[in-house]
C-alpha cells in the first residue's frame, strides 16, 4: 500500500507518523530526549538499554517524520525535539507529546495507545466518514468499502481507545479531550 500523503502530496502522513510512535522502544527514547536533551545516539541507547545500532535506527525514524533534528558534533550525532516546519502537523504534534510526556502517568503507554487507533489508513477512513456524518455498520461499510470483517476489527479499536460510542447498530464520533488525541483526529480529519 502507497503511503497517503498531505493534500498536496508532499511529505509524511499522520497515519505512518502513528506507526512509527507506535513502538515502545521509539517512545521511550522520545521520552528520554524530551526530559534531558540534546542528546547522543549513545548516551540514549544507554538510557533506553538498546544497542547503539537499533536506537540509531529508532531516532532516524523519528527524525523522517519531522519529530527531530539531528546534528553532528565532535563525531557524535546529537537529537534534540524541533518540529520540522515542512512537515505540516510536525508543531503540533510535539506540542501534543510534550503534554502527554509532563501529564501522563504512563507518557509511553498513553502515546501508544492513541498512535495505534491512527496507525492504519482504513481507521482514517473510518474517522473521516463518521466525521461527515454519523452512520451505521453498514453505511459506513458502504461509504469506505471496508469490508465488513474487516471494518469490525478496525472499529473494535477505534472504540477500545475512546474514539466511537455505538447505540444499537449507530457509530458516533466521540470528540477527544486531552491534547494528543485531539491533535492526530485533527490532522486526520484534514486529510494527512
Amino acid at each position: 500500500m502507497s503511503e497517503i500523503r498531505s493534500p498536496s502530496g508532499k511529505g509524511p502522513s499522520i497515519w505512518r507518523t502513528c506507526r512509527v510512535l507506535a513502538n515502545r522502544n521509539r517512545l521511550t527514547l522520545y521520552c528520554l530526549l524530551a526530559k534531558n536533551q540534546p542528546g547522543t545516539v549513545t548516551e540514549l541507547a544507554d538510557q533506553a538499554g538498546l544497542s547503539v545500532s537499533l536506537a540509531s535506527n529508532y531516532l532516524r525514524q523519528l527524525n523522517a517524520r519531522g519529530l527531530l533534528q539531528a546534528t553532528r558534533r565532535r563525531g557524535h550525532v546529537e537529537y534534540h525535539i524541533l518540529p520540522d516546519p515542512a512537515v505540516p502537523f510536525a508543531a503540533d504534534l510535539t506540542r501534543a507529546l510534550a503534554d502527554a510526556i509532563r501529564h501522563e502517568a504512563d507518557p509511553v503507554t498513553f502515546i501508544y495507545r492513541h498512535a495505534t487507533a491512527f496507525g492504519h489508513p482504513r481507521r482514517q477512513m473510518i474517522l473521516r466518514a463518521l466525521a461527515r456524518e454519523g452512520l451505521n455498520r453498514q453505511g459506513l461499510s458502504r461509504a469506505t468499502g471496508i469490508p465488513r470483517m474487516s471494518l469490525h476489527t478496525h472499529l473494535v479499536k477505534l472504540k477500545s481507545r475512546g474514539y466511537l460510542s455505538t447505540k444499537g447498530n449507530h457509530l458516533r464520533l466521540i470528540p477527544p479531550r486531552k491534547p494528543l488525541p485531539a491533535v492526530l483526529l485533527r490532522w486526520t480529519l484534514k486529510g494527512f
